[in-house]
């Protein structure tokens, strides 16, 4: 065991809160126009220190080794290096050059997830179990928080025309850069809501706030993927919810919407394009000119994605077992194009494409593999939520992912950690499970 003047208070609760709010805020490098840019998030900062940290306490043998439940382990994310490394040299024999997309972003981002999912799982097995609800609490916190000063200023700069105000995007996006992972985060909180029970009553104010905020990240992520997820997040709510009775519910959700419309009257009608909610906005101004041009863009970018996809599809046929090679996508379009005009929002597709049949059964043998050691720990009286909100979670990414490529969600990564490794209190008896110590 850990010892204990290793202190809970200034090294493992601190470190969560910290990836709670970090693991929020996103940036984008580097760009041009011949290179979409490097995606980094604001704890990648802080990711070397704290490795560094970790790997000295674990040294000093003031902590221990992350212990996984089974059957995931160090060799499911050892097989997806392989495969990811592998696909690198392949996309470099077959391109004929190194690409800074395949060798930054893909193959060194996947090493960065693999260490936010050893850190999860560090603060997970070393801390006390009230670590898992410290992080939730913090995630869905920052979360309501980041949401409603976008808003605000996203109200100021279009609709009372703070132009001195930097630019806020056409959309909700949070800090994350980007409105669909942007939605996929809302994913999470939305998940951590339903699981998570408050074991104080000022903290229901938290869920009356997050479901306050429902209607706006519907209305003005302008996310169609998250309009699709809807219906089974619903369902997810009507059978695990049971913080707030379904009256509050409907209560904040219809504050939030009216509080939308009003704020934002003029840009609801084009954030909103994908549900056509035009009958409940009267054009005002330029607003119909917005939503036009609006149009045209979305077009413009649906387009682009269909045909980065029929792309890939003839990349993939001339490759199908191994892959036409990390970064091979790219490539294709900037040959084409000159440029690269989209990435490929489909993350089993661009598996497929880059990797080939054989890295694609590689990821769902993992995948299957996290979700069937996710539900071992249903058993747990004291973390069960924790598990079973993973557990949906990694559902939500496989249903989300078929629409844009997420993969490389810091957030996820670390949530799986936290989830798949056994806590101290499993790990004392876990030989009476078959686990080994």
């Amino acid at each position: 065991m850990a010892r204990e003047h290793f202190s809970l208070k200034s090294q493992y609760v601190w470190l969560t809160v910290f990836f709670a709010i970090a693991l929020q805020v996103q940036v984008s490098l580097f760009q041009s126009l011949d290179y979409v840019g490097l995606r980094l998030n604001l704890a990648d900062f802080a990711l070397p220190f704290c490795g560094i940290f970790i790997l000295i306490s674990l040294f000093l043998k003031k902590s221990e080794w992350p212990n996984w439940r089974r059957p995931f382990g160090y060799w499911a994310l050892g097989g997806i290096s392989l495969i990811i490394v592998t696909a690198a040299l392949n996309g470099r024999y077959i391109i004929g050059e190194w690409s800074s997309w395949a060798i930054i972003n893909k193959t060194l981002g996947w090493f960065i997830l693999c260490a936010y999912c050893c850190a999860g799982a560090w603060i997970a097995r070393n801390s006390r179990e009230d670590v898992f609800k410290v992080f939730a609490y913090v995630f869905l916190s920052a979360f309501c928080v980041i949401t409603l000063l976008n808003f605000i200023h996203f109200a100021l700069y279009w609709e009372y025309n703070l132009r001195s105000l930097p630019h806020p995007g056409y959309y909700i996006e949070g800090f994350m850069y980007n409105r669909n992972a942007f939605a996929f985060l809302f994913l999470a909180a939305f998940i951590a809501t339903i699981f998570l029970k408050p074991d104080r009553k000022h903290l229901k104010t938290m869920h009356c706030l997050f479901w306050l905020l429902v209607p706006l990240c519907f209305l003005l992520t302008g996310s169609r993927a998250l309009w699709l997820c809807a219906p089974p997040l619903l369902t997810l709510a009507a059978a695990f919810y049971r913080t707030l009775s379904f009256k509050t519910i409907a209560l904040c959700m219809a504050l939030g919407m009216v509080s939308t419309i009003l704020i934002v009257p003029q840009t609801i009608e084009r954030a909103a394009n994908p549900l056509k909610l035009t009958i409940l906005i009267a054009k005002q101004g330029d607003a119909e000119q917005q939503y036009m041009d609006q149009k045209n863009m979305n077009k413009e970018y649906d387009n682009n994605r269909f045909g980065v996809i029929k792309e890939s599809l003839l990349l993939y046929k001339s490759h199908p077992i191994t892959g036409a090679g990390l970064g091979s996508v790219v490539h294709a379009q900037n040959e084409k194009y000159g440029k690269t005009i989209s990435v490929l929002d489909n993350t089993l597709l661009w598996i497929l494409t880059e990797m080939g049949a054989l890295g694609l059964f590689g990821f769902l043998w993992v995948y299957i593999v996290m979700l069937r050691s996710l539900a071992n720990g249903w058993n747990d009286d004291a973390n069960s939520w924790f598990y079973k909100a993973a557990f949906c979670l990694l559902l939500a990414f496989g249903l989300f992912s078929q629409f844009h490529e997420i993969l490389y969600s810091r957030f996820l990564w670390f949530i799986l950690g936290m989830a798949l490794v056994l806590n101290r209190a499993e790990g004392s008896t876990s030989h009476l499970h078959g686990q080994k110590i």
